[in-house]
């Protein structure tokens, strides 16, 4: 009978994240507190990176939003924040107006292609975002076709974080991460 190994799980939010709200510039939404990867925790191409976000959102008019998983390597210094490279976002995408706590959801698989310091990996998902209270629209992640491999240094600690952008600053221009998973496949 065919089965599938888990690896543990890498992560799992230990509390909710900060409302990201007034501001346009793109922002780490991820729960707390922020996700490092070890150095070497990749170090078989095939190996693959899960990772599930969701939380909630709210607006005013109808502002654009880019939501994605990216990559920052951990320095010295500590860098955080949602710096660096997406493995997978969204296009800009114009939500509907008057969004009240509507939900929004992430979902992205990223394959290792080659590990080490010229390590690569190649990432597809999709986010679920809320049109209404009923009802959600898919985009699928990352928008390009064909998507192309992103360098990843697996021998350095390595931040992994949901970020967000909202295209107007605006204090009713909210979206908070209420759960976020990384795992591990082998």
């Amino acid at each position: 009978m065919p089965y599938t190994l888990f690896s543990p799980v890498l992560y799992n939010q230990a509390t909710v994240g900060a409302a990201y709200a007034s501001s346009a510039a793109a922002a780490d939404v991820s729960t707390n507190p922020q996700f490092v990867m070890p150095p070497n925790t990749v170090t078989t191409v095939g190996q693959m990176l899960h990772f599930v976000a969701g939380g909630v959102w709210s607006n005013t008019a109808t502002p654009t939003l880019i939501l994605g998983i990216y990559k920052n390597t951990q320095t010295t210094s500590g860098a955080t924040g949602v710096g660096g490279t997406a493995l997978a976002a969204t296009t800009t995408t114009t939500t509907t107006t008057a969004a009240s706590n509507w939900i929004w959801q992430i979902e992205v698989w990223s394959v290792f292609t080659a590990v080490g310091t010229s390590g690569s990996v190649f990432s597809y998902g999709n986010v679920l975002l809320a049109t209404s209270t009923t009802a959600v629209t898919t985009i699928p992640v990352p928008f390009t076709t064909p998507q192309t491999a992103v360098t990843f240094d697996t021998t350095k600690p390595t931040l992994l974080t949901v970020g967000a952008t909202w295209g107007t600053s605006s204090p009713s221009n909210t979206l908070t991460c209420n759960m976020y998973s990384i795992d591990l496949r082998n």
